[in-house]
Parts: structure tokens; C-alpha cells; sequence
């Protein structure tokens, strides 16, 4: 009944009958009271007829506005958005009364923006400085089906409901999971397709790049028709378009009974928009569909086959299938900002998109994850922030920040009046950003370099605003796009796919800010967001660059020819981004090919003739060798002076596009950036997580060799953080998201020392409680650092789900500064980001007297390998199947262990079975005498994952796994030693201490992960006999009380256990000599 009024009032354009569509809406509660006030106080030259519609009241407390105003010209998708965010959010601060407001702002075509507006909430106080949009606009030209499903249908009973219906994250999901069928779908089709698969053969197309390329082509026109820049009549201007031009064209096909793909599609694609050469009189004219449509170069469109000669037929269900699911949807091409979202598909949400389908098996162990745009928006402003306080003459951080404050809103500068500058700054901030070098070295689908790009875009229009703007040259948004885009942004990619995503992406960034009269074609960004290896400069052995001398200096060779050249390639780069003729963009492309061939063939000749000579007089040497230590020694002159097939292939993959390429040679693909500013400015990424293990032995061997700080049984984005401060200029700033295990993992212990000798830590933002991917089993941390000198002391922020939106939303009050040099006071450069400064006396007194728990004892895992841990379930087996005769032992896991407990015998899970009263078997290949021997011991068990540091003493001698075992040494082994570190394990104060010694193994849902080298270092009060006996004592009574059978179904029993463990704690804290203050720290 609600959709059906929703859809009456499209169709009617009467606004007034919204009235009775909340009443509807609310008829359950009967809460809505209806309104004919007028709200002629806030009409203006912009908006008319404001009116209040009504109101919801939820409680005393909680009321949500409804209102509507007539705006003074014909609305789209992006007209008035801000002039009409601003009349809502001072119409909230005036009626404070009101928790949110919906308002709807209709013009006389029958077009209306439906927006949920709310300040927002900080604890239980609004902040009336910070508020919240969500958008849908409507129209009779559009579908509307997420308006009418997600409005129409919603639950209206709650304001959280009602901001349920206007959830951009599940639009977002429900878009990707049909997204993911189509992609699914279409592979599947173009897999049986002969001729597909008989021109991709002779073409070298690679299917999945095809399917990613084909669907991002209908999506992107999709995009494009909303601008009614296709299917323009003959006569017209752009924007007069079919606005469902693919639709219709579409079902003309299936009229027809044509293929629309080789009918219509490949002519659309290849002859018009990737032909400016029509044989028309107005070239823009397309003979083939009788109607204008622009030539849009770029490369997006261009063949990869010869399509003219050749039959590809796809079958036509595939499209119809595309068809129906994007007709589902509101296209814009605006990407939002974090406070201000439209419900649409957006360029971001395809971002998104392509970077999640199908992770394991679509990006091949690749490891990228999508990163939410609240972190993509930080870490773009505080990059720009760090680059301009570090390269303006004379301003502060604090300026800095005001800037960026104003820049969000006029009301912002209106109201500070821009004091905190000086003339001639605004100026210099404009200079700054029109020549700033952002590079992101695993781009994915280009959500960073987006990010940046609008960033640095919106703070130069702001700019064009300031008293410096008679300085300034004023320029549109496209134009300041376009220049950004081809002077400041760079990217690399190893999959050839992300890259085209990327550059899709920043092509309808253009696009939605292109008011131009002539549609202009897109630029050529292959030689901004290029296709490689961003870990290696060398391909199977030939070095590009050398990279051990101390400046790291490339091999090309430094004479004025040389120079001459790489002038000349800046300059055809520079070129190329404008050209739009395919025969010239292939000429083009040769001579920048040509000149790099020079370069590379140069240099490499020069290395040829130097290591021929050093060859020569190192014979001599080798001939004293016995045969084997001969070849060895003289195997690197031989595998360059033998390497001239190498080169040629290493040619050939650098120049081809559609192949993933195994190497990157940054110095000469990016020559500009290092030969103007030596380095990028900017360093931002969210590099691949993968253990080495994912990749092949000879990119791990060659990755070991060049990077220093790669060490032990590794991950991906160490020789990623090298790689990053590698590639930043002497001011540089690197912003990366990464897991946080290298802030205190073995694997790390060399990364941390070249951080801390290297570059100067600016936040550490740990997000690792809270669940900032959707996805993947990650704990991230962001980490900004920079190359410049400063004495800037570490801001430390660790967030959970309470506290993380309020951090990105700029609400946050917590947070703490460390110094930077804190971290050298451990063995291993632990980076102890959780021992707040208003802690570390604590944490000092609790370590005095005492040794670490390593010392006393070794703590082992009982969990085995994880290529054997799914063989271990042909080992388990319930008491009454179990094999006679079998060495056998009682099988435990986490949900046997509480504290001072252990239950077994009942049903668990393990391996992927289910099993009551479990034995392990003994097999002497998948767990091995030692581990067995471990198993019969005495010992204290600690759960691996739990809430709370969870230890139990076991006497049995049970097998286990996601358990460690602690396992006492000789002199340490008696029942009251026993009882003593069991009672201190079990502590709060241990556990406080756990916790905030190694925050970064907390995880989402406050459960914290325990490992054995973590244990090992709690540190144990070298206590008198007598004190351990006192606790230990305690123990015993505990102990007697939980091995009782009904214990779990006797409240009494387990109160009495619950006193004993206070009295353990108070003991504990006098053994460590707590004061009452540091006590109320820790129980805190």
C-alpha cells in the first residue's frame, strides 16, 4: 500500500499526497502527526513554498521532521545538492527539537530529491556541527525500483529503521551479489562460445579480462546515458540523449532477431565511440544507429580483435540478463563523500565491486581487499595534509587543517574568515597542489588515487574562492580534473584488469564534472596507470637499476645524449595523455617504446662491457676452483653476458598491455616524477596481503635478494612498506593500510628498525577490533610515516566498533601521543602502540622483581601444521568407536578449557566433525613422538582465542589443538609452582597487562588471539614460598569445586569460585605492589 502511494506520487508529481504516504507508512504506531504549517522563514531565492509536512514522534525525545520546498530550477542528479544539504542543516539547528528530518525538494518537472538528514551523536549528545545526508532522487525518466523497495517497503516504525532504508551498504551488497552472478553467468557462456574462444585464441584475450572489460563497458555507458550523451538526435545538443539508450537499442535487436552483440554492440563500441572519423557531416553523427554519439577514445573502447572481419556471436540472454538487474538500479556518476551519500550505483560502488568478485579464484592469491571509503578519505587528507605542512614556506598544521575545515563548507569560511593566513599563501597552497605526485603501487580499481584526485580538486576550487583568488587561475572542476589527472596521479597494478578499472574510474570522474558545449574525447591514461610487478626491477636476473650502490642510482647512463632523450620521452608522455587518432596514438606509442629501448638497451650495454672486463681478470681466479666452485663463481657474468634472449623477452612484456608483467621499472616508466622531484610525495596504498608461501619460489628468492627487510616466513606488504619509502621524495609522506601483525611480529623484526633509522612515524591507527572489511580476516592498522625531519611525536589511536565512526567522522576524543624513540627500548623494536603514557610506570613496576614466564617454562602449541591439520580428523574418533590396540589419548579443544576447568566428553567440533567423548589416535607422521610426549605431560593449557587470557591445569595428559601448553621445567615442576603461575595466568592484572602489551593481537568482538611467544614473556613475580602457597592454596579450593560434575549446573559452587578469584586478584595485586589508583587502572 505505501509503494503503491510512492508510485501515485511520481506518476502525479503532487507532493502533498506525501503526507498520506506517512501516514501509511506509520499506521501501526499511528505516531505521524500531519502538518499544513508553512515555513515561509526559510524560503529564499533558491527555494519556495517551504512547508512542513508533518512530523513522527518516536518518544519524547526523538522526533523526525518532515518537510518539503520548491526549488527555483529544474533538479538532476547533482543540482542543488549542496544548497539544499545547507538549508537542512540549519533548519535542524533551529528547530533543535528534532532528532532528524526527511525533506524533499521537488521542481515543477516532477523531479524530487528525498534525503534523510541527521546530526550526529556522540555518546548520547547530537553535535550540531557534524550531520549526515542520504539521498535518493527520483523521476519519472528513471526506474526508481530501489526508491520504491527500500522506502515504499521499509519498515518505518523506529529512526533506526527508517536509516536502515536509507542504507547505502546494502544496496551496495545486493548490487554485488547480482553483479557477481552476471560476471559468473557471462564467463560461463563465454567458456562454451567457439567463436569467442577462436578469435580470443588468435588474439591473445585473456577471458576474464574480457568478461571484466565487456560488463565495465555496458556499466560505464550506463554512466554515459545518464549524462543523455548517447542516442542524441541529429540537431541536438549533448545532454538531450536517450536516457535509456542501451535498453532500447537493446530491444530493437531482439525485434530484429539480430545478435546484439555483433549487431549492435561491437559497431557502438568500435565504430562510433572509438571512431572520430565518420563519414557524416557532423562527425559526431553515427550512421549506424541514426543518432549523435560521441567519440570517447581513451582506450576503453579500442579492439582487441579484428571485429570488422569476424563473427562473434553472444548469445543474447547474457545481455538480457545484464539488462534486467541494472534496470534495477539508479545510476550517478558522483562519487560521495563519507557525510553525504546518494543511493545509486556509483563509480565507487564498481569499485567495489570489481576488487571483491571472487577473490581466491578472480585475483589468483593477489590478496587485495576493498578499502572502506571512511579510511580511503582519511588517509588521502592526512597525506595532503603532511605534504603541504611539509613543503609550504611558512604555514602550520594547524592552518593546514583550518584550510581543509573551510574548504568542506562556505559556512565554514565564512564564519573563521579565513584569519589563520596570511596574502599570498592561498596562492601557495594552490601552486603546492597543482603539482603534487600521488602514486599508489597497488592501485587495484583505483580507490586511492580517486580519493585524491577529488580531494585535491575540491580544495583548489575552494582556493579559486579565497582573497588570493585574483592570483589564482580560475578554473572549472573538469579542467582542474583533467590537469590533476594527467600532471599528479600515478599507479601500478600486476593485474591488467584492476588497472583498466582504475582508469574507467577516473574517466567518469571527468565525466560527471564535463559542462562543456563539445564532448571532448577522454585522455590516454597508459602511461599513468600502468600494468606491473611494483616489488621488482628485474626480469629473470638482468638488473634494470643498480640497486646497491648507496643512491641507488639507475644504469641509465648520465650524458647529454642520455638527457636529450629523456627529455624527449617526458615530453611524448606528456603528449600522448591528449592524442586521440588511433594511428597516431600507435606512432606515438612506438616512439615512447623506442626511446625506452634506448634507454634500457644503453645502460644494459654499458653492464655487458663492464662485467666482460671484470670477466676476464676474474677467470684467472675461478681456474684455481675445483669444476663445481668454477661454475658457481663465474655464474653471474655468465647469466648477463648470456642474457641477450632475456632482454628481448623482457622488451616484449614491457610494451604489452594485456599481459601481467613480472617486473616494473619505475625510475624509467615514471621518469618524470624521479627526475623532477626524486620520488613521489605521496605514497598511499593498501598493499596485498599474502604470505610468501601463495607465490612462486623464484619471485621469493629475487624478493629476498633486493629488499632488506624480509625475514623469516613473511608477508607480501613488508617489501611493500620498503618499497614505499624507496619511492618517496625527501619529504615524501607514505599512507598504507596493512594487518597489524608487523607492529610485534617475529616476521617483521627487521622492518621495525628500518622504519624507526629511516623515516619519522606520524599515526598509527589501529582498527583491528573493529570490522573495517566486510570480507576479509584481517586486522588492519593504518600507517602514516614521512621522510622529513621532525620531532613530532606519534599519534596512537586503537579503535573498536564503538569508536571507529566516530574517528572517521572527526568526533573522536581519545587517542595519545608516544615518542618515537620508546620503541627502541625492547630487543625487537616492538612497536607497544597499546601502553598509554598515563600507563608505562605501571607497566614498569609490574615487570620489577620478577623474570618472564620463558624462563620458568616453554609454552608449545598443540595445533600441527596447517597442510596436516585437516588430516587429523582420520585420527578422532568417539570412545565407543575406538580402534583396540591404538596408542590413544582424550582429545580436548577451546570449548573444553574455562578457567580452573576442564570439561571433556562433550560433543565438539574439530577437523570438520562432530564428536562426543573424542580420542586422538597416535600416528607418528601427522603428530610425531614429540608433540605426543607433550600431550602426556603435566601441564597448564591456555586457550588460543578467548576474551580473557583462559588458563586450566591439566593432569590428565589430554591431546589438543587451538591450545597451548606450558610446560614447566624441572625445577619449577611441583604442584605449588603449578598453582602459583595458574593463578597469576587466570589474574586480572595478567590479563591487563596481555592486553595491552600486544593490543594488536586483539580482535573484533573483543576477543583477543594468544600465541606462545606472546605468553612467554609475561612476566612472573619472583615470589617467596609463602606468598606461592598462599595463592596456590586458593587454587586447590577452586580446583576441588570445578571438578565437581554439577559445578556448571550449581550457581552456589560457582559463586564460590568466582569469591576464591577475587581473592586471588587482590593477592596478585599486593604481589606486584599495586596502589589503590593503579588498581582502579587496571579493574578500568
Amino acid at each position: 500500500m505505501p509503494r503503491t502511494k510512492l508510485e501515485e506520487i511520481i506518476e502525479s508529481a503532487d507532493i502533498k499526497e506525501f503526507s498520506q504516504f506517512f501516514r501509511l507508512k506509520t499506521r501501526t504506531e499511528g505516531n505521524f502527526r500531519p502538518s499544513d504549517e508553512r515555513l515561509s522563514q526559510y524560503d529564499d531565492a533558491d527555494f519556495f513554498d517551504f512547508a512542513k509536512l508533518g512530523q513522527i514522534e518516536f518518544s519524547e525525545s526523538q522526533r523526525l521532521l518532515v518537510t518539503s520546498a520548491k526549488v527555483g530550477r529544474d533538479l538532476s542528479e547533482r543540482s542543488g545538492k549542496k544548497a539544499q544539504y545547507e538549508k537542512a542543516k540549519k533548519i535542524l539547528r533551529e528547530l533543535s527539537v528534532y532528532s532528524a528530518g526527511i525533506f524533499i525538494f521537488y521542481d515543477d518537472g516532477g523531479n524530487f530529491r528525498f534525503s534523510l538528514v541527521y546530526p550526529e551523536a556522540v555518546g548520547t549528545k547530537r553535535e550540531w556541527s557534524n550531520f549526515r545526508r542520504f539521498t535518493y532522487f527520483v523521476s519519472r525518466e528513471l526506474t526508481n525500483k530501489t526508491f520504491l523497495q527500500r522506502v515504499g517497503d521499509g519498515n518505518f516504525s523506529t529512526l533506526e529503521k527508517i536509516k536502515d532504508a536509507f542504507s547505502v551498504e546494502k544496496v551496495t551488497k545486493e548490487f554485488y551479489l547480482e553483479y557477481r552472478k552476471l560476471f559468473d553467468s557471462l564467463m560461463e557462456g563465454l567458456s562454451k562460445n567457439h567463436t569467442f574462444l577462436n578469435e580470443a585464441s588468435k588474439n591473445y584475450i585473456n577471458t576474464e579480462n574480457f568478461a571484466k572489460k565487456l560488463l565495465g563497458q555496458i556499466v560505464f555507458l550506463y554512466f554515459i546515458q545518464k549524462k543523455g550523451w548517447i542516442g542524441v538526435p541529429a540537431g541536438k545538443k549533448w545532454g538531450e540523449g536517450d536516457k535509456n539508450f542501451m535498453g532500447n537499442i537493446y530491444k530493437e535487436a531482439i525485434t530484429k532477431k539480430t545478435n546484439f552483440y555483433n549487431d549492435y554492440l561491437e559497431k557502438l563500441f568500435y565504430n562510433a565511440l572509438n571512431n572520430a572519423h565518420r563519414d557524416s557531416a557532423d562527425p559526431s553523427f553515427s550512421k549506424d544507429f541514426g543518432s549523435r554519439i560521441p567519440f570517447l577514445n581513451g582506450g576503453l573502447f579500442e579492439a582487441e580483435y579484428d571485429w570488422k572481419n569476424s563473427l562473434m556471436y553472444l548469445d543474447n540472454k547474457i545481455f538480457q540478463s545484464i539488462f534486467d538487474v541494472f534496470e534495477r538500479y539508479n545510476f550517478t556518476v558522483e562519487e560521495e563523500s563519507p557525510d553525504d551519500k546518494e543511493i545509486a550505483v556509483d563509480p565507487e560502488m564498481l569499485g567495489k565491486v570489481f576488487e571483491n568478485l571472487l577473490p581466491e579464484n578472480l585475483r589468483k592469491g593477489k590478496g587485495t581487499y576493498y578499502t572502506p571509503r571512511e579510511i580511503v578519505y582519511y588517509m588521502c587528507r592526512e597525506s595532503l595534509v603532511n605534504y603541504l605542512v611539509s613543503n609550504h614556506s611558512n604555514i602550520t598544521e594547524e592552518n593546514i587543517r583550518n584550510y581543509i575545515f573551510y574548504s568542506e563548507s562556505f559556512e565554514n569560511f565564512k564564519k573563521q574568515k579565513g584569519e589563520s593566513f596570511t596574502p599570498g599563501q592561498w596562492k601557495e597552497l594552490d601552486d603546492l597542489l597543482a603539482n603534487i605526485k600521488v602514486c599508489d603501487p597497488a592501485c587495484g580499481s583505483g580507490a586511492f588515487l580517486v580519493g585524491m584526485l577529488n580531494m585535491i580538486v575540491k580544495l583548489r576550487i575552494f582556493l579559486q574562492t579565497t582573497p588570493d583568488s585574483h592570483l589564482i587561475p580560475q578554473k572549472k572542476e573538469y579542467e582542474l580534473k583533467r590537469e590533476t589527472i594527467q600532471n599528479c596521479i600515478y599507479g601500478v597494478d600486476i593485474d591488467p584488469g584492476a588497472i583498466e578499472i582504475a582508469k574507467l574510474r577516473l574517466w567518469l570522474a571527468l565525466v560527471v564534472d564535463y559542462d562543456l558545449e563539445d564532448i571532448e574525447p577522454l585522455p590516454n591514461l597508459d602511461y599513468r596507470l600502468m600494468c606491473g610487478n611494483s616489488l621488482l626491477e628485474e626480469f629473470e636476473g638482468i638488473k634494470f637499476y643498480n640497486g646497491e650502490e648507496e643512491t641507488q642510482a639507475t644504469l641509465l647512463p648520465l650524458d647529454p645524449e642520455k638527457q636529450k632523450k629523456v627529455e624527449t620521452l617526458k615530453n611524448k608522455v606528456k603528449e600522448y595523455f591528449s592524442v586521440h587518432d588511433d594511428k597516431d596514438k600507435l606512432k606515438k606509442r612506438k616512439e615512447i617504446n623506442d626511446i625506452k629501448d634506448w634507454l634500457i638497451g644503453t645502460a644494459l650495454e654499458k653492464r655487458r662491457k663492464d662485467l666482460t672486463a671484470q670477466h676476464k681478470g676474474e677467470e684467472a681466479k675461478a681456474n684455481m676452483l675445483d669444476e663445481k666452485s668454477r661454475k658457481q663463481y663465474l655464474s653471474g657474468f655468465s647469466k648477463w653476458l648470456g642474457s641477450s634472449s632475456n632482454i628481448q623477452k623482457a622488451l616484449e612484456s614491457l610494451h604489452n598491455p594485456k599481459k601481467e608483467k613480472p617486473f616494473f621499472i619505475w625510475k624509467l616508466e615514471f621518469i618524470d616524477v624521479f627526475e623532477e622531484k626524486g620520488g613521489f610525495d605521496v605514497v598511499i596504498a593498501n598493499p596485498p596481503y599474502i604470505r610468501i608461501s601463495s607465490i612462486s619460489e623464484g619471485e621469493d628468492q629475487m624478493i629476498r635478494s633486493i629488499y632488506k627487510t624480509v625475514f623469516g616466513h613473511y608477508d607480501v606488504y613488508i617489501p611493500f612498506i620498503e618499497r614505499g619509502v624507496g619511492l618517496m621524495n625527501k619529504t615524501g609522506t607514505m599512507s598504507y593500510i596493512t594487518p597489524n601483525k608487523y607492529l610485534i611480529k617475529r616476521y617483521a623484526n627487521k622492518l621495525r628498525p628500518f622504519i624507526l633509522e629511516n623515516c619519522h612515524l606520524l599515526k598509527l591507527i589501529d582498527t583491528s577490533q573493529a570490522k573495517t572489511f566486510d570480507t576479509a580476516s584481517v586486522y588492519p592498522v593504518i600507517t602514516i610515516l614521512t621522510n622529513r625531519i621532525t620531532d613530532e611525536k606519534v599519534y596512537v589511536a586503537i579503535l573498536d566498533d564503538s569508536s571507529f565512526e566516530q574517528f572517521f567522522r572527526g568526533l573522536y576524543k581519545g587517542g595519545y601521543f608516544l615518542e618515537q624513540d620508546g620503541f627502541k627500548d625492547n630487543k625487537n623494536y616492538i612497536f607497544d602502540i597499546s601502553i598509554q603514557p598515563d600507563s608505562l610506570e605501571l607497566f614498569k613496576k609490574i615487570l620489577i622483581g620478577g623474570k618472564p614466564l620463558g624462563d620458568y617454562a616453554r609454552v608449545l602449541t598443540g595445533t600441527p601444521a596447517i597442510e596436516k591439520f585437516y588430516r587429523w580428523k582420520t585420527l578422532l574418533f568417539p570412545e565407543d568407536k575406538l580402534p583396540k590396540g591404538k596408542k590413544a589419548l582424550k582429545f580436548i579443544n577451546v570449548s573444553n578449557v574455562d578457567r580452573y576447568k576442564i570439561e571433556w566428553g562433550k560433543k565438539i567440533r574439530s577437523s570438520g566433525l562432530k564428536l562426543e567423548k573424542p580420542y586422538i589416535i597416535f600416528d607418528d607422521d601427522l603428530i610425531g613422538k614429540n608433540k605426543w610426549s607433550v600431550f602426556e605431560q603435566r601441564k597448564i593449557v591456555i586457550k588460543g582465542t578467548a576474551k580473557h587470557l583462559t588458563a586450566a591445569f591439566d593432569d590428565v595428559g589430554y591431546a589438543n589443538v587451538s591450545l597451548y601448553a606450558v610446560i614447566f621445567n624441572s625445577e619449577h615442576d611441583d604442584k605449588i609452582k603449578n598453582y602459583y603461575h595458574l593463578a597469576l595466568l587466570n589474574s586480572v592484572l595478567i590479563n591487563f597487562w596481555y592486553c595491552k602489551k600486544f593490543a594488536s593481537a586483539n580482535l573484533a568482538g573483543n576477543y583477543i588471539s594468544f600465541n606462545g611467544v606472546y605468553l612467554e614473556q609475561i612476566p612472573i613475580k619472583n615470589a617467596a614460598i609463602k606468598e606461592q602457597k598462599r595463592l596456590a592454596d586458593i587454587v586447590d579450593k577452586i580446583l576441588a569445586i570445578t571438578k565437581n560434575k554439577d559445578y556448571l549446573e550449581t550457581p552456589a559452587k560457582q559463586a564460590k569460585v568466582r569469591d576464591y578469584e577475587k581473592q586471588i586478584d587482590q593477592l596478585v595485586y599486593k604481589l606486584y605492589a599495586l596502589t589503590p589508583e593503579e588498581i582502579k587502572i587496571v579493574e578500568q
